[in-house]
């Protein structure tokens, strides 16, 4: 086992080493067995948990693409089309991020 340190880490090898010299390794391989169900269990759940956050985040980036390439253009030619409309700043912003959509990725 210690020839493969890539396979095996070094407290592995110390409870192997250790049950081989007391006379306890079916012990020891039994712990090391329990540990190794808990790792995988611990990975299992945490992938689990990242799995809900990680489809709301390409939810949301959906909605946003599909606001900047298609309503956000018809809010522009609703409100330019009014004399004398004054949008809200963070509504600028937004089109302004629009308009930087189309010219630089050539959405259309």
């Amino acid at each position: 086992m210690g020839k493969h340190p890539r396979v095996f880490n070094q407290v592995y090898i110390s409870l192997i080493a250790a049950g081989e010299t007391s006379g306890t390794l079916d012990r020891a391989l039994e712990r090391l067995a329990i540990q190794q169900e808990k790792e995988a269990d611990l990975n299992s759940k945490i992938r689990g948990a990242m799995t809900y956050p990680l489809i709301v985040l390409v939810v949301m980036g959906a909605v946003v693409g599909f606001m900047v390439v298609k309503v956000l253009p018809q809010v522009k030619t609703l409100y330019s089309s009014l004399p004398g409309a004054h949008l809200p700043t963070i509504t600028r912003v937004l089109l302004g991020f629009s308009d930087f959509v189309f010219t630089f990725c050539g959405a259309d």
